[in-house]
């Protein structure tokens, strides 16, 4: 549980840049897979909910919360390394860790 708690006070997360770059990565990933659906649905594929509306929210929410949790777990990953550098290594660091889990996602 200590793990848990170095990592929700890390000064890694409470930067707003690292929320910026949060924001980012979510609407990549939530925009990435409203087009994903909707190249299913123009080939035909049925809704997954009754309302449009609701498929479009729910399919860019679900691409969203992926790349949220893809982000956390890089910070996850390097909090322990780079919580005491100065803030350009943080940042940089992170946003490199997020773009190496992005890129071996398309391994898994």
């Amino acid at each position: 549980m200590s793990d848990f708690q170095r990592f929700i006070r890390s000064r890694i997360l409470l930067h707003p840049t690292t929320w910026a770059t949060a924001l980012a990565g979510g609407t990549y990933g939530g925009v990435e897979m409203y087009h994903i659906r909707e190249g299913h649905r123009a080939a035909g594929s049925e809704l997954q909910f009754p309302w449009l509306w609701m498929d479009r929210v729910v399919n860019f929410s679900f691409g969203a919360g992926c790349q949220l949790l893809f982000f956390a777990c890089a910070i996850w990953a390097i909090v322990d390394f780079v919580d005491e550098q100065n803030a350009w290594i943080r940042q940089a660091s992170a946003v490199a860790a997020y773009l190496a889990v992005n890129w071996l996602r398309q391994y898994l």
